[in-house]
């Protein structure tokens, strides 16, 4: 009976403690999140003292087999690469691409490019960006597509310089991990679609913003943000809208 006693006091402390480890962990990963932020800001504000002002450029767009001229890509230089053999250009990413992006040069380390978490659930999809990276970078760099030459004659390719951003515009944030096309180059648009992940649970995740800081946003305030043109999210300096 002693016995019994002891045994059910040892469970009832496992069935309390095991939630309590379970949050302590994920805000132990969540911490290690919020600084691989502040280091992909710290390499982007680095990159834009070096270079006029002037932002990486972000990746944008699955069409685009080449940066802008001289705007590398922040997470690699080129999208695609060559097939062995037939010699077509088809998606077809691998972790060391995140060597070529111009953040590199700041930033060596492919771990401060992934959440830990992303590891431990193991949502990985093949061929895409998911492979390189947890983050991407809002297309608002990028006018969301606007800053490429729209036709023949017209002006060329236009990257936005980081004082034409608000301070607390959204910069980076951990895109949905259950969704593939949310994967296929280096940014997106502040959306559901390609929103927050929930990896971290706690209602939110962690973003970063242009002034370097980083921060954990809930999902009710991004899509009170995606509601705000402009805002923290749609934060194109192009535009009025911020669209």
């Amino acid at each position: 009976m002693e016995l019994l006693v002891v045994i059910g006091i040892i469970a009832l402390l496992i069935a309390m403690l095991l939630p309590v480890l379970r949050r302590a962990k994920e805000s132990a990963m969540r911490t290690i999140c919020m600084s691989n932020h502040k280091q992909l800001m710290t390499a982007v504000i680095m990159y834009a003292t070096e270079n006029k002002n002037l932002l990486p450029f972000c990746n944008w767009g699955a069409g685009d087999l080449n940066p802008p001229p001289g705007h590398p890509g922040w997470l690699f230089w080129e999208r695609y690469r060559t097939t062995s053999g037939g010699g077509n250009a088809t998606q077809n990413y691998v972790a060391s691409d995140v060597e070529t992006g111009v953040l590199w040069k700041y930033l060596r380390t492919r771990k401060v490019y992934r959440c830990p978490l992303q590891d431990v659930d193991g949502v990985i999809y093949p061929k895409s960006t998911n492979i390189l990276t947890s983050y991407n970078m809002n297309g608002a760099v990028f006018g969301y597509g606007q800053g490429r030459p729209q036709g023949p004659g017209l002006p060329g390719w236009k990257i936005s310089k980081m004082v034409k951003f608000r301070s607390d515009g959204v910069c980076f944030w951990e895109t949905r991990e259950d969704i593939a096309f949310a994967w296929n180059d280096g940014s997106n648009y502040p959306q559901d679609q390609e929103g927050l992940t929930k990896r971290h649970g706690a209602g939110g995740s962690v973003i970063s913003c242009f002034d370097g800081h980083a921060e954990f946003m809930t999902f009710k305030e991004f899509t009170a943000q995606y509601n705000k043109r402009p805002g923290r999210l749609w934060c194109n300096p192009g535009k009025p809208t911020g669209d």
